[in-house]
Parts: structure tokens; sequence; C-alpha cells
């Protein structure tokens, strides 16, 4: 890990990171502000950006705008600079998630802005798109895509994190067929009634199974599989699901009018 040090800003990067060449804070912010647009929010920004290289790479932006988020990153902690944390105990403990590159704060008046930078997962697409495209045919069909989420996700609870998202399009299928949980925003790693939590996301999987229309033995077999992969019994998953999935259900037909 390495360490740069700006008259308005911290980086931090591995050797390998595309930003480990600039020694000028703007020079940075451009290479981090160029690419392609992928989501604009009020406080969140993300783009697309491919080196000389060749290679893809993932940067978000955070801006924290508010006192609480001021005060946090005067103290040291900022969004991005825990999102690149976060990552590499992740993959320490095996959970399939991109591979962290950088992290950069920088101050600019009374606003102080963090960046996270990882792997672009190249020729990745994520679990919704698939679906839609061509219901996973091209990924050896929907039991294999259920199969191998149930693993990822089983995995991530098995070591004690619970993602709080994760919805069909946090899962990334890389172009070489590689699994990735992505959005590690929300994630954290509960002290206390962690399956409760776990249950959480396999509810939330599962919502999104059934309003996209996957057949119902191949949504049996996805719980199936997360209970084998976890080591519990299925009907303890779907009994710890069930105040979660119907709450998901009564937000998604009151926001996106669906029918479950």
């Amino acid at each position: 890990m390495k360490v740069r040090r700006f008259p308005h800003g911290l980086l931090r990067f591995i050797g390998s990171s595309p930003v480990a060449e600039f020694e000028n804070l703007d020079m940075l912010k451009r290479w981090l502000a160029a690419g392609r647009k992928i989501k604009v929010s009020k406080n969140v920004e993300a783009r697309l950006i491919n080196d000389e290289k060749g290679h893809v790479w993932f940067v978000k932006r955070y801006r924290s705008r508010s006192l609480f988020r001021v005060l946090q990153a005067l103290l040291g902690w900022t969004r991005g600079e825990r999102v690149f944390e976060l990552s590499f105990r992740l993959r320490e403990k095996g959970v399939n998630v991109p591979q962290p590159s950088a992290c950069l704060m920088c101050r600019d008046g009374f606003q102080l802005d963090s960046w996270f930078v990882c792997e672009g997962l190249e020729g990745g697409k994520d679990l919704r798109n698939h679906f839609f495209e061509d219901k996973f045919e091209s990924l050896g069909g929907a039991q294999v895509v259920m199969g191998r989420t149930a693993e990822v996700a089983a995995n991530l609870h098995a070591k004690g994190f619970v993602h709080y998202d994760m919805k069909w399009a946090n899962f990334m299928v890389a172009g070489d067929g590689q699994f990735y949980l992505i959005d590690l925003d929300g994630m954290r790693r509960p002290k206390i009634a962690t399956f409760t939590k776990a249950c959480r996301d396999a509810a939330r999987f599962v919502v999104n199974a059934r309003e996209f229309g996957l057949p119902e033995d191949h949504v049996r077999y996805w719980l199936s599989q997360y209970s084998m992969y976890l080591d519990v019994d299925v009907d303890d998953v779907e009994k710890g699901m069930a105040p979660f999935y119907a709450k998901f259900v009564r937000r998604h037909r009151k926001k996106y009018n669906v029918s479950l």
C-alpha cells in the first residue's frame, strides 16, 4: 500500500494502480473525471475509464456536503476510503468483489469529497441485463446462474458480512464468467443477528427473481443451494426471509406497480 499527500488531498493506492503515475492533484482529478458516466445523483457519481493500456477502471465519487459527512471526513473517515478498505477485507476472506485499486480524499473549501477506484470487470454485465437479454442462456442457463449466485451470497454471509442491497443489478458477471458482488456502499459486518440480516439479503434476491418472472423451480433451487452452502435448513432461511420479503413486496408494489 502506498500513500501520496497533496496540499488538499490524500491518495492511497496499490503499486499497479493507474493513479500511481500522478504526482499532481489537478491531473489526478482530471483523470478521475474522464470516462463514461454510468451513474449520476446528488451525492454520488460513477464512471468507467479506459486507461492507455486498454484496461477498464470503475471510479465512484462521493460528495460530502452535509455537516455530518464533512465532520466524518475531517476525522479521517470517508465513504471512498471505507469501500477501499472493505474491498481488501472481503477479498482476503475469499469473497468475490472487484479488486480495489485506490482511494482519494480531497478538500475544496468546505466540501470534502472522496473517490474509490477498482477494476472495471472488463466485458462485465449485471444479472438483470443478462436475464432480459437471453434468460441466462449465454451463462449456461438459469439453474447454473442460480447455483453460482447462491454460492457467492452464502460465502459472503458465512464470512459474517451482509450486503444490504442484494438485488440482481448488484451481481456482476465479468467477461471471463466470474460472478462478483458490486456496490458495497451498504455492506456491513453486523455484530449481532447476522443470520437474520443475511435472510434480508436473501429476501431481496428472491423478490427480484419473482418480479422478473423467473420460473419458481429455479427460485426454489436458489434457496436450496443457498441453504446448502450456508449449512442451514432451508425452512429456517424461508422463515427468516418472511418479514423482509413481505416488506419488500409491499414497497415494490407501491413504487414499481409490480404484482407478486
